[in-house]
Order: C-alpha cells, then structure tokens, then sequence
C-alpha cells in the first residue's frame, strides 16, 4: 500500500477542482461509455482516470 499524501499550511488555500465527463456516442459498437475525469490543486494536476464502462448504458444519461 503507497503511503502518500498532501500537506498544506493551515492558511494556505486549497483551490482544489476536479471535472468529470462521459462519452455515450462512441460506444456505437457495444453500447458502452466511456467516463473520465480529472482533479487539479491550485491549476496543477494531481489525478486522472479514463475508463471504458463494463455495464451497457441504454442512454447518455443512463451513461
């Protein structure tokens, strides 16, 4: 198990932003999604995930 972690000063902002999004038209095929997403701290990126979807979606917002 990786032992990580972020330290900030009490008073320092935190600024933390993170965006998600999934894709439902370019799984034409085999009607899967594919969702991502991103986080930054401060403008700067810190994790990012993409993941075709194991569960077929029956529409975008299902998706």
């Amino acid at each position: 198990q990786p032992k990580l972690g972020l330290w900030y000063p009490k008073d320092s902002p935190f600024d933390l932003e993170a965006y998600t999004d999934s894709d439902y038209d370019g799984a034409s095929l085999d009607r899967k999604s594919t969702t991502g997403g991103c986080q930054f701290i401060r403008s700067r990126l810190i994790s990012w995930q993409c993941k075709k979807q194991t569960v077929v979606a029956n529409s975008a917002t299902e998706a």
